[in-house]
């Protein structure tokens, strides 16, 4: 199994959709008799639908609990501007 797994990583596969893989197995009860099969289950597209359906869940931010003020009695900042040095300077670049 060790040498599927490092075979699967070398490949660049993430480890967060690997287990994500082997979750989705084993709550859909499909058959895993062999660990190179795990990379059939890797491939299969139903599963990769699957897993990007979930990271768009988890990435999904919901804006109803934040709030914005209108604060006017807050401090404003504002960054000196940086002085041009080299070549860029000699021949006048943007100021």
């Amino acid at each position: 199994m060790f040498r599927c797994l490092n075979d699967l990583i070398a490949r660049g596969i993430s480890s967060e959709y690997l287990v994500f893989v082997f979750d989705y197995v084993v709550k859909n009860k499909m058959n895993l008799r062999h660990p190179f099969g795990f990379k059939y289950y890797v491939a299969k597209d139903e599963i990769k639908d699957a897993y990007k359906k979930e990271q768009a869940k988890k990435n999904k931010i919901d804006l109803s609990s934040f709030t914005v003020t209108d604060n006017t009695d807050a401090p404003t900042f504002t960054a000196p501007k940086k002085q041009q040095f080299g070549f860029g300077s000699i021949l006048g670049g943007s100021k």
